[in-house]
């Protein structure tokens, strides 16, 4: 084995109590210790149109608990077992954690499929887990419909329904449901409570940290409440203590009404998320239940009468769950995440890295569940007793559902802050000339303090109260991981929204888990050290790259890492794991890193993978000509293409729309296909690719000569992207490649000519005007853009 050379991170020694040591032991002691407490959140229906909703209402820590019980007594009554496997297809939402949490205490193995995921790809996932039954969303019907029929082992469809807007909408479509185990339910033992009733506990508590009221509302007699006078709302049945199963106001689903367009689909479902919990509340286990207190602290977790979850079955070691990679080669690989793995990155994150107030946390959970990261967050906010508010699921919602919440931390992906970064700087340049320049005061003087390690001058506080209500106006802490960010978005958005930004690295392999930075750093680029003494990290020489961990002033070679979140393999494939989990324990991430002995931190500079040789006999590596490719404003994604015969390479980007029509003053009369056929548009692409090349010091041989645009964004849905949004590099070089040639047999027809990027536009333009000659049969035309090439 290669000794390498094990980076001296200093982190101190920790470990998971074993009353905690699974997430649905650490739950119901969270529910025990704070039962009223906010645990999750969903914005408020409001009727007709669909997408406007209100304040955020909540289910409390003891309400996740009594109805993760419930479920997990359906699910026994179900059938299932220790050891089975189900999918999760599905948006970010209460139903997804609290199938989690059951799952996790009956030791049922949970399968996460990307919502993004292509019909072959699901099927393979499917397939390979062997999963039985499957868990998703209306709107996701009809995907899993497409892959169902490849998918012979999954016995029940269970559709979820606690948001309002699913229950109307199988109100109406139930009767296309032929296979149904019964019908709808027409009560519920829970109903999550309106923001007013948390708020008067959270005075009670003495935590209280509430919402400013608007003008509107400290006028009114009823306050909050005037706000939204069309919330719909689940009434009392009776005398029963159950709650109806309809809201009171019926409210509009995205799918519409048109059920009969959805039959096929429908065909397939068995249950509801709510069907089981229904049978849960049939079972034995609930025969001594008094519904009528079922809700009230009356009845205290752990009192005989309340049935509650297993939370001794599963222990440390016991399988959690299957995350499927997204490579953007070759098929997924299954990543077997135990209750260890994913608990150590939680315990650790949580104890080394919150900044924990006296008030409750929030946290706004957008990212996809799918991937271990967002789990593992969630698992973050359960330590502190912290209340997760989820998203809409649509993006162009996500600020208003922020500022809604005003979460306490923010967990994003660079390309967020960019485009906050973005909307921000974009609204400071309308401003008037004196506006502007006393705005930019401001910022000096608190990049003088921040440097100086000072608290902002008191004067600043006014010209950056709108940035910082921008994300809520309560965030302490925002973490940045899967790519990196840079100096200058870093900067100015710690300044502007008076928040504490800092970046991290994991893999799902490690369970997320890996090195973060100091939360007060203010150096951005580097993604930190270890959390604890056990999670320790080597560089190992990578000499056909020439990284070497001699290299002076900072090491460098492939991260390895070893530690309790480390994955045990990946499922059904020894020949996989082999070649990534090797003797002593490590994990070989296929990462280059350097240690900056100066910062004591890890900085990610390059990736093992996609490296080639040119023709004169230089190795590039494909991932950081991308990554430098990606640093311009005007893109939103690339790919880079090389031959092994050539001496340069090319690209392909599609352009950052917005970006582009603004610096060029092109309004929306003219469309996207005609956007990225325009000299001028290729000419700026081209330059501004370049430029974020050189800024990043790449040699000549690496910056792409020549760009053809994209007008068609690339997506999971169309097969260009992974569900974890990474390029396919296979599908798109078979779309591209003809014409990728042909634009190499033009260029080398100028020799070691020097092209202005206006020139460089010429030439791609006649490439994709007269097409490539080697391809008579190709759809493309020059006056269709790219989106027919290579179907």
């Amino acid at each position: 084995m290669l000794e390498g050379f094990v980076i001296p991170f200093t982190a101190p020694d920790f470990h998971v109590p074993d009353d905690v040591a699974t997430y649905p032991r650490l739950v119901y002691r969270r529910a025990c210790e704070r039962p009223e407490w906010r645990c999750f959140g969903t914005r408020e229906y409001l009727g007709d149109p669909a997408e406007t909703r209100g304040d955020y209402e909540w289910y409390s820590y003891t309400d996740v608990v009594k109805l993760a019980t419930e479920l997990y007594h359906g699910l026994l009554a179900l059938g299932l077992r220790r050891g089975d496997l189900v999918g999760l297809m599905s948006p970010n939402r209460t139903e997804w954690a609290i199938v989690d949490l059951a799952c996790g205490a009956l030791g049922v193995i949970t399968v996460p499929l990307y919502d993004t995921q292509t019909s072959e790809d699901m099927a393979f996932a499917a397939n390979n887990a062997e999963i039985i039954a499957i868990f998703l969303t209306a709107d996701r019907l009809s995907k899993w419909f497409d892959a169902s029929s490849a998918c012979p082992s999954v016995k029940n469809v269970v559709l979820l329904d606690d948001r309002y807007d699913d229950r109307c909408f199988l109100h109406g479509a139930w009767s296309l449901v032929p296979n149904a185990a019964r019908p709808l339910p027409t009560s519920v033992s829970i109903i999550p409570r309106p923001f007013e009733y948390f708020d008067a506990q959270d005075r009670k508590d003495g935590i209280a940290d509430p919402r400013p009221l608007t003008k509107e509302e400290k006028r009114a007699s009823e306050g909050t409440r005037m706000r939204y006078p069309l919330r719909a709302v689940c009434t009392p049945v009776d005398d029963t203590g159950l709650f109806s199963y309809l809201p009171d106001r019926m409210v509009k689903h995205t799918l519409g009404e048109n059920y009969s367009s959805l039959a096929e689909p429908l065909s397939l479902v068995t249950h509801t998320f709510h069907i089981l919990c229904e049978m849960g509340r049939e079972s034995k286990a609930f025969a001594d239940v008094d519904f009528k207190k079922y809700r009230s602290l009356h009845y205290k977790l752990g009192e005989k009468a309340l049935p509650l979850y297993d939370i001794e079955t599963t222990t440390p070691d016991t399988l959690l769950s299957l995350v499927y990679t997204s490579g953007t080669t070759g098929k997924p690989k299954g990543v077997q995440i135990t209750h260890r793995n994913a608990m150590w990155t939680s315990a650790s994150m949580q104890t080394h890295r919150v900044l924990n107030g006296t008030k409750q946390e929030f946290m706004i959970s957008f990212l996809p569940n799918a991937h271990i990261y967002q789990r593992v967050l969630q698992g973050v906010m359960w330590r502190v007793a912290g209340a997760t508010g989820f998203w809409q699921g649509d993006v162009k919602y996500l600020l208003s559902d922020v500022q809604a919440l005003r979460p306490t931390c923010f967990i994003v992906v660079p390309r967020i802050l960019n485009r906050l970064f973005e909307g921000i700087t974009g609204k400071v340049e309308a401003l008037s000339r004196l506006k502007r320049s006393l705005f930019f005061a401001a910022l000096a003087s608190r990049k003088a303090s921040l440097q100086a390690g000072k608290p902002w001058s008191w004067w600043t506080k006014f010209f950056f109260k709108e940035t910082k209500n921008l994300v809520g106006g309560r965030v302490r802490e925002c973490v940045s991981g899967s790519a990196p960010l840079s100096q200058k978005v870093g900067e100015f958005l710690r300044i502007a929204c008076d928040m504490q930004v800092f970046e991290g690295w994991g893999m799902t392999e490690t369970a997320a888990h890996g090195v973060v930075q100091p939360v007060d750093t203010n150096q951005w680029g580097s993604v930190g050290h270890t959390l604890d003494s056990s999670t320790q990290i080597k560089l190992v020489s990578v000499p056909e790259m020439e990284y070497f961990t001699t290299d002076l002033p900072n090491p460098r070679g492939e991260i390895w890492i070893r530690g309790p979140s480390i994955f045990s393999g990946y499922y059904k494939d020894p020949e996989s794991t082999k070649e990534v989990l090797v003797e002593g324990g490590w994990f070989r991430t296929g990462d280059i890193g350097l240690y900056n002995v100066e910062r004591k931190e890890l900085q990610l500079i390059d990736r093992m993978r996609g490296i080639f040789k040119l023709s004169q006999g230089e190795f590039i590596c494909t991932a950081t000509i991308e990554d430098a490719m990606l640093q311009s404003r005007f893109v939103d994604h690339v790919y880079m293409y090389g031959d092994r015969l050539q001496s340069y390479v090319l690209g392909v980007a599609v352009p950052s729309f917005s970006a582009v029509r603004t610096e060029l003053g092109i309004d929306d009369t003219v469309t996207d296909m005609e956007l990225v056929l325009r000299r001028d548009v290729i000419a700026l692409v081209t330059k501004d690719v370049a430029q974020a090349c050189r800024s990043k010091q790449l040699r000549t041989f690496e910056i792409p000569k020549a760009l053809i645009l994209e007008g068609d964004p690339w997506t999971p849905e169309n097969g260009m992207l992974t569900p974890a949004m990474k390029v396919k590099r296979l599908v798109l070089q078979q779309k591209y490649r003809t014409y990728l040639d042909e634009l190499y047999h033009r260029l080398n027809k100028l020799g070691n000519q020097r092209l202005s990027p206006e020139e460089a536009a010429d030439i791609v333009l006649k490439v994709l005007d007269d097409g490539p000659k080697s391809d008579a049969g190709s759809q493309m035309t020059g006056l269709s853009g790219l989106s027919g090439m290579g179907n």
